[in-house]
């Protein structure tokens, strides 16, 4: 019969820590490689949630005890490996996705992957960007008819908006028993937050209103402010003023001059 010594305890001691060591080391590494946990922004499917920037902070999980990094792919439909439009490289925590990568209206997935190719999983958003809000701090006019009477020659103030690079200002007649309008000056590619009038409107009765344009397009007109020139009840033109088209509009933005639709 075979007998077995039982090991001395400092050596059992020995072996037992051993054992721990590595046993942790083993589920240290394996914690280590598993792939991050996304957390923001983004769902699981497309086209996932809108967010209002084309820079968007992504960001997932990292134990910051250890030196783990992580690369970025951003895709775009049909998404995956093969539509990758952008990548970062040894990352932690996050990234920010720098201006001219995202267009807005575009669809995007984002995922990382360890440093032994794991893959987390994916989030998806789209990019939404508003257009600039119209001018506040309007002069003249009032918020209902028939405003102030004013003299022909009249100075449109405005208050400027953050996220705007310029302004269109659209001035129209109207007929006070039909309330039917024509537009009487249209001026596009304003810079700044005043216009002084040069060209005669004539008597009658008038309402103006702006909008504001960006690098993302032009925002919805404001509210209308009322006014008069010489008493107002003066039936409109018959000529309408068309204003420039969105082509020129642009050009004039870009040029940052200003294109006047003259009185007929």
């Amino acid at each position: 019969m075979m007998i077995t010594q039982p090991y001395p305890p400092a050596q059992l001691l020995i072996r037992l820590t051993l054992l721990l060591c590595i046993g942790f080391a083993t589920s240290t590494s394996a914690q280590l490689l598993q792939p991050p946990e996304l957390y923001e922004p983004g769902w699981g499917s497309a086209p996932g949630p809108d967010i209002f920037t084309d820079t968007p902070s992504l960001r997932w999980s990292y134990d910051e005890t250890y030196s783990v990094t992580y690369d970025l792919y951003v895709s775009q439909a049909p998404y995956g490996p093969d539509n990758v439009i952008f990548t970062a490289s040894t990352l932690d925590s996050g990234y920010d996705v720098p201006k001219g990568v995202l267009d807005n209206g575009g669809t995007y997935c984002w995922y990382v992957i360890t440093g032994d190719d794991r893959t987390s999983d994916s989030l998806c958003f789209t990019v939404k960007l508003g257009s600039p809000p119209p001018p506040l701090g309007r002069r003249p006019g009032d918020s209902g008819p028939p405003g102030p009477d004013l003299s022909e020659a009249m100075t449109f103030t405005w208050s400027s908006v953050a996220s705007a690079t310029g302004y269109d200002l659209n001035v129209n007649m109207y007929d006070d028993n039909t309330s039917n309008s024509v537009s009487r000056l249209s001026v596009v590619g304003l810079t700044g937050t005043s216009y002084t009038l040069f060209d005669a409107l004539g008597d009658g009765n008038y309402w103006w209103t702006m909008t504001s344009f960006g690098p993302r397009g032009e925002g919805v007109p404001g509210d209308r402010l009322y006014f008069t020139i010489g008493g107002g009840s003066h039936p409109p033109h018959e000529q309408q003023i068309l204003g420039a088209g969105d082509a020129e509009r642009r050009v004039a933005a870009r040029m940052g001059t200003e294109l006047v639709c003259p009185i007929r």
